[in-house]
């Protein structure tokens, strides 16, 4: 399902992005972490659907063929179940086509989503945390930030981090981008969750 998070970076990139998330974090009292992930979601509902649409054009293909006598109805529903097949696991292999079937919306849901858990999974009863979170099929960055963080941090330095990174990425600089963002969440951080001295 699209490009593996793995391949989307160099080792050099890994390796700046990796400096960059560490020169922010020296900044901080607060845990910021960065995730890549290939994708937030399967989306199966989006291959269902693609699926039975296919299999609703079998459907009439048949009807129409089968008014001229053409189509022998006893071959309906395998033809039905080939279709439903075809789009179901098909839509795995053509990430646009996925992409145009589960819309924008829906993705969008399930980025937050899943940048939401991987906040819980980071989040500490000591130290709150911020989760610069990146899915590479959706094309979308979220910057999750635990509550205690949110209230005290300009909401627009989330978006100002997450506009740097979605710029990169447009711009098939995608280490670059990440790189930017930390730095604006790290000055952002500074400000109300400095490191502690000596730190």
């Amino acid at each position: 399902m699209g490009r593996p998070a793995a391949r989307s970076f160099t080792d050099a990139d890994r390796a700046k992005v990796r400096a960059a998330s560490a020169a922010a974090q020296a900044r901080t009292s607060a845990a910021l972490r960065t995730i890549v992930v290939t994708t937030s979601s399967r989306y199966e509902r989006a291959a269902h659907l693609l699926g039975l649409f296919l299999a609703i054009a079998a459907t009439i293909a048949f009807w129409l063929a089968g008014s001229d006598g053409l189509a022998p109805v006893h071959l309906l529903l395998p033809a039905q179940l080939a279709a439903y097949l075809l789009g179901a696991a098909g839509l795995g292999r053509l990430d646009g086509l996925r992409y145009r079937v589960a819309g924008r919306a829906l993705m969008d849901r399930r980025v937050q989503f899943a940048a939401e858990r991987c906040l819980g999974e980071h989040t500490s009863g000591e130290r709150p945390a911020v989760v610069l979170y990146v899915s590479v099929f959706e094309k979308a960055v979220v910057v999750a930030a635990d509550p205690a963080v949110a209230a005290k941090v300009r909401p627009e330095a989330w978006n100002e981090a997450r506009d740097a990174a979605l710029q990169g990425f447009r711009e098939d600089q995608g280490a670059e981008g990440l790189c930017r963002a930390l730095e604006r969440l790290g000055a952002a951080l500074a400000e109300t969750f400095p490191a502690a001295a000596g730190a």
